[in-house]
């Protein structure tokens, strides 16, 4: 884990459910709440356009939190590198 990117990152709230799938009963100050964790890799998601009503691709990262160990996709805009790529190496 030494050489993994170290992460804050918060979750997204979508349509009052949030981007962690499990914990939909945690509550707004909870989900909100900035993380510390490590960063793993990019990854894509299918999301439901109902306008159009096709799929499209996003972007996520995959982020491990160092408090629980819990894996959670996180939208880019939701997430700070707390070390650029010089000082990983």
């Amino acid at each position: 884990m030494d050489d993994l990117r170290k992460v804050k990152f918060t979750l997204e709230q979508i349509n009052g459910t949030i981007g962690d799938y499990e914990s939909a009963g945690e509550n707004a100050e909870n989900v909100m709440k900035e993380r510390t964790g490590v960063f793993y890799c990019w990854g894509n998601e299918p999301i439901f356009d109902s306008v159009t009503g096709t799929y499209h691709d996003r972007t996520i990262g995959v982020v491990e939190e160092y408090s629980t160990g819990k894996v959670y996709h996180v939208i880019p805009k939701f997430m700070t590198f707390l070390e650029t790529l010089e000082q990983c190496k």
